[in-house]
């Protein structure tokens, strides 16, 4: 049936259709430290576990092997095949939620390390000693860089409730500096605000986040030039509001920002919208640095549709393109599932990645494109054994 259903949308919208299809290679293992109660974590604000530099590949995720949740790093090389051996980042009893982002001379790395945040610069071969960040109780926080520029938000205790606060990092000629943590909302909170995402335009900061303010979880967005001059905050998700049983509005989660360009941003999040199957993928465009933001636009086709879609990570390049992949489970495992597109077409119809697809959980994508349009991607596997891994393959596109 649903070859049948493929195969009518092809000659009835074929601009819905891809002119082309990423091939992935072989599969390759991050992690060795795999068994019986030991579980890996690709999880950050943002979904920024990936980065690509100089044709370095690094991953950052966070295990529990040596007793306790700890931050850990593996590099890819063009030399090799494989991943270097984990290098430990953290340096507390457990830590949480890593993030990574490719800078000058190498990668800047943070994560939550026991209610604060921490970030150090790495490379293959050498790390700069950790700095915090945070002043205060602090969690979930994104980072990115754009040339010699370098920002990290996360979510900080402001007196009665946590807030967005924002941070330049300074490199050195031996790590990093922290700078002071500006709060992006200067009307002080009555809720929570939480996950934040950056992306770092030629001109701009531009942040997103959620909060309950107006008495369900939205999706708020400002941009600054600099940290002191945030703008009021406005909605980045379409309110669809259902009814006083059922919610002031859709349930939405979990924003991710991605740079393509001078001042274009995509972002993608989960959006409970017109259905009742669960979240399914949505993104928007911003041509102003995150000034405003265009339409939102359902992502994943309409074969998902009846059921729900997780973990959306989003990736993209100077020449337009993106690509948003997430996990679901509509060929009865869980799976992960490719959309993409340029400045001027559709979303693709939905692809599953053939590394991350078939018995078992494949869940987590992180994705990131690097300068030459290839497509590098880690996920979390889950087989009958019960025991998790880290797995790494990257995709050309071919038309």
């Amino acid at each position: 049936m649903k070859s049948l259903a493929a195969f009518i949308l092809f000659f009835l919208f074929p601009a819905l259709l891809s002119a082309g299809e990423w091939i992935f290679d072989e599969k390759v293992p991050i992690s060795l430290n795999n068994g019986t109660g030991i579980f890996h974590h690709l999880e950050s604000s943002g979904r920024k576990n990936i980065a690509v530099n100089d044709s370095v590949v690094v991953v950052v995720w966070e295990d529990n092997h040596s007793g306790s949740p700890q931050i850990y790093a593996a590099f890819k090389t063009p030399s090799s095949n494989n991943f270097s051996k984990p290098e430990k980042l953290s340096t507390g009893n457990s830590a949480f939620e890593p993030t990574v982002v490719g800078v000058v001379g190498g990668f800047i790395a943070a994560w939550e390390q026991e209610g604060e945040i921490w970030a150090r610069k790495i490379q293959p071969d050498s790390a700069s000693t950790p700095v915090k960040l945070s002043v205060a109780p602090s969690t979930q926080v994104s980072i990115a860089a754009n040339n010699h520029r370098v920002v990290a938000a996360w979510v900080q205790k402001q007196e009665k409730y946590r807030q967005i606060v924002a941070s330049e990092l300074e490199q050195t000629a031996i790590g990093i500096e922290a700078g002071t943590p500006r709060t992006v909302d200067t009307q002080p909170p009555a809720v929570h605000q939480q996950y934040p995402s950056l992306a770092l335009t030629d001109n701009t900061i531009a942040i997103t986040w959620e909060d309950r303010r107006r008495g369900h979880t939205a999706l708020f967005s400002s941009y600054a030039k600099n940290l002191a001059s945030f703008s009021k905050p406005k909605l980045l998700n379409e309110i669809v509001k259902k009814s006083e049983k059922y919610g002031k509005g859709s349930g939405v989660t979990r924003t991710a920002l991605v740079l393509l360009g001078n001042n274009r941003v995509a972002a993608t999040w989960m959006d409970k919208r017109g259905t009742l199957a669960g979240y399914d993928i949505y993104a928007a465009f911003s041509d102003n640095g995150g000034k405003s933001w265009g339409k939102n636009q359902k992502v994943q086709d309409e074969f998902g549709n009846d059921i729900a879609q997780w973990n959306p990570a989003i990736a993209g390049g100077p020449n337009g393109t993106v690509v948003i992949a997430w996990d679901d489970n509509r060929d009865d495992s869980s799976d992960i599932w490719l959309s993409w597109k340029s400045s001027n077409s559709n979303w693709s119809e939905d692809v599953t990645s053939a590394p991350a697809c078939g018995p078992g959980d494949q869940t987590n994508p992180v994705i990131a494109l690097d300068n030459n349009g290839n497509l590098h991607m880690a996920w979390l596997d889950k087989q009958e054994d019960g025991v998790t891994r880290l797995f790494y393959s990257k995709a050309e596109f071919r038309n």
